[in-house]
Parts: C-alpha cells; sequence; structure tokens
C-alpha cells in the first residue's frame, strides 16, 4: 500500500501497488486487482475499502542483458483518481476505456470517511487510435530503455512491439501519463469536478457541479 494523501479529519488515503507476486500471478491475463482504503488518524483503523477496477493491463518485456520490465500499457483502462484541495472528497473515473465504437465511464464521488456522495455515468463515442500514436509511444519508449541501458534501440523497440497491445479505440478519458495519476480528472477549489473527455470529436473539459 502507498500513501496518497492525508485527508480532512486526519484521515489517510492509501492506494494499493502492484507488487512482483502480483504481476507473476497476473501474467496469463495480465491484470490485478486493486484498491483504495481509507484510515482514519483517531485510532489507526480502516475506515472504508473502495475497489478500483482490474483492468490495469501490463507491458512485459525483456531487455538486452536479460533486464524484466513490467509496466502498465499505455491505453489500459486504469482508473484515475482526484482528491479535492480541501482533502473532503475524493472522485474516481473509472471503466474509462472502451472496446467500442460506443462506450461509457463512470464517476463516483466520495466522502473523506468513505461514503458515496454520487455517481454518473457518461456515454461517449471513442475516438480511433492512430497509428501514428502507437509509433510515437514506440519510438520514444524504445529510445528511452535503449539510452538508459546501453542497448540497441531497433531491438529493444521489437521487445516492446510485441508485447505491446494496442486497442482499436481510445479511453474516453484521456490523461497524458496514461495510469491512475495521469491527470485526466481534477477537483478545483470551489468544488466543481473537471474531467479531461476525448472521443470522436476530439478532446475538451466536462464540468461537474458538487452535485455531480
Amino acid at each position: 500500500m502507498g500513501p496518497i494523501a492525508l485527508l480532512d479529519r486526519g484521515t489517510v488515503l492509501l492506494l494499493e501497488s502492484a507488487t512482483s507476486s502480483q504481476v507473476t500471478q497476473a501474467e496469463s491475463e495480465g491484470r490485478f486487482e486493486r484498491a483504495l482504503a481509507l484510515f482514519s488518524g483517531e485510532n489507526g483503523g480502516v475506515v472504508d475499502v473502495t475497489a478500483l477496477n482490474a483492468s490495469t493491463l501490463w507491458l512485459q518485456f525483456e531487455l538486452p542483458g536479460g533486464i524484466a520490465v513490467a509496466t502498465a500499457q499505455p491505453w489500459s483502462a486504469t482508473d484515475l483518481l482526484a482528491i479535492s484541495p480541501s482533502g473532503d472528497a475524493f472522485v474516481v473515473v473509472g471503466g474509462r476505456g472502451t472496446e467500442r465504437r460506443g462506450g461509457q465511464y463512470l464517476l463516483q464521488w466520495f466522502d473523506s470517511d468513505g461514503g458515496t456522495r454520487g455517481t454518473k455515468s457518461v456515454e461517449f463515442v471513442a475516438a480511433d487510435l492512430q497509428e501514428s500514436e502507437v509509433e510515437s509511444f514506440l519510438d520514444g519508449t524504445s529510445e528511452g530503455f535503449a539510452s538508459r541501458f546501453r542497448g540497441n534501440a531497433e531491438s529493444v523497440r521489437s521487445s516492446i512491439a510485441d508485447a505491446l497491445y494496442a486497442p482499436e479505440y481510445l479511453p474516453g478519458v484521456k490523461s497524458d501519463a496514461r495510469n491512475w495519476s495521469g491527470g485526466g480528472v481534477l477537483i478545483a477549489v470551489d468544488g466543481m469536478t473537471w474531467v479531461r473527455h476525448q472521443d470522436a470529436d476530439g478532446i475538451r473539459w466536462r464540468v461537474f457541479d458538487p452535485r455531480t
């Protein structure tokens, strides 16, 4: 478990992180369970546990010299998380990926004690994943690993390409870092929730008021 934030009333929010054993167990499906846990500042006990979508696909490949790498697939539908500046609430964007042209993602708002403030399902028409974006990912990633580990960029690129999962459509919520902390969802000081939405018409921000 890794600490994410200190919420109001001394509650600590933690996120379950992957371990090497989880990755090993998940090799057949490339998935592992994730969960958020709230710990009370008063007695250290668990206040609530919120399950996250078990949809993190692992990109696993081997570098020259037998170096094994396991990282999240770039277009995996990993849930996104944002915390309000005051620490009195957090929001999870779940099911942000789609295997279909039309899909939906779910927003869930929680109080700092784990209680549900509200939920909202958002439908969208998915955008195609362009080959140029796949090529850009492969080029940048292979060059980075090759320079760091003194390998041949082409052989590294080939290893990554063999292990890469490139879906037909992009997730409905755009995250620059392509993982749960990628900035695809934010909660502003005024309580508004901003979600970086992406569909066939392009990228824009959807804004939800505190009443969701």
